[in-house]
């Protein structure tokens, strides 16, 4: 018992310093890339793409590194299935009146309905090849092309760039190796938990992990919710998910092949797969209601009472 809650201990400090160490490296990369006069369109994605998906991506390249590449698919689907059952429910559910005003199926909804569709299929044979994370990049890059094209990325409002602070300066360059090392504890603590309570690494990184790096994403979304600004939870769920799917299963992939649990074919990969349709449902219908944002969060509850045998 002593062990398990000291690992809970790590986990949770690695889980904070992780985040925490993203947030700040976003902020200075969004300072100096301003006034170093960047492209407004690259800061945005690097920043709302990439920036969102670090600690995923961070983390996902940890474990490849240390042989336990399940918790990589575990920490993409456990993700999305937080961003859209948690992070989307929250913001239906805190949100006086839910529209949304801009033209998703025209790029955005399309992409993740086929990047989730080719990630289930890619999936199938426990196994995530080099080839496939190539595809993966692939699609990646045509959605960007696509997003520049249509307009879909905001671009960054022009404003006088100050010289970023002495403070930016060390963030830029301290927090990669914080992100990194906090990183390494967290995948240790995963294995260390796993063990002890005797259930898969793949499952602790869909649950725990996915609900610890998606919770500054929550906290944001439910306050845009509160003010009126839909458009901003609803980008952050399909800016995020493509990320994961395309870049942090896909990078990871170009190192080795990625194996793929049973476990996740058998449960995580079908409630991925329902989270997305219900959500390209109900957010084609522009028009969002409170009862939706109430269901989302109890199917957020029962696949991780499920996961945990506890249902």
């Amino acid at each position: 018992m002593t062990d398990l809650l000291l690992q809970i201990g790590i986990f949770i400090i690695a889980v904070a310093v992780l985040v925490w160490a993203s947030d700040k490296f976003i902020d200075a990369a969004d300072s100096i890339g301003k006034f170093m006069k960047l492209p407004s369109f690259i800061i945005g994605v690097l920043l709302v793409g990439i920036g969102t998906s670090l600690p995923e991506l961070v983390t996902s390249l940890v474990a490849v590194a240390e042989s336990s590449s399940e918790i990589v698919v575990g920490n993409v689907f456990g993700s999305n299935i937080a961003n859209m059952f948690l992070v989307f429910g929250a913001a239906t559910l805190f949100s006086k009146s839910f529209e949304i005003k801009h033209d998703i199926m025209k790029t955005d909804l399309p992409f993740l309905m086929l990047a989730t569709g080719y990630i289930s299929i890619a999936v199938m044979d426990l196994r995530f090849s080099f080839g496939e994370g190539i595809i993966c990049l692939i699609m990646l890059l045509l959605y960007l092309y696509r997003s520049l094209k249509d307009g879909a990325i905001e671009t960054l409002i022009e404003e006088k760039a100050h010289k970023p602070t002495i403070k930016d300066w060390i963030f830029i360059l301290l927090t990669p190796l914080l992100i990194f090392i906090s990183s390494k504890f967290l995948i240790t603590s995963i294995k260390e938990i796993a063990a002890i309570i005797g259930v898969g690494n793949e499952i602790v990184a869909s649950t725990a992990v996915a609900l610890g790096t998606s919770l500054p994403e929550l906290m944001v979304t439910i306050q845009a919710g509160r003010k009126g600004q839909n458009e901003m939870a609803v980008g952050n769920v399909l800016g995020s998910n493509l990320f994961n799917i395309l870049a942090v299963m896909g990078i990871p992939a170009m190192i080795t092949t990625l194996i793929i649990p049973q476990s996740i074919i058998i449960f995580t990969l079908p409630m991925l797969i329902m989270s997305a349709l219900l959500f390209m449902i109900i957010a084609q219908a522009k028009k969002v209601y409170r009862i939706y944002g109430f269901l989302f969060i109890l199917m957020y509850i029962y696949y991780n009472l499920k996961q945990y045998d506890l249902i």
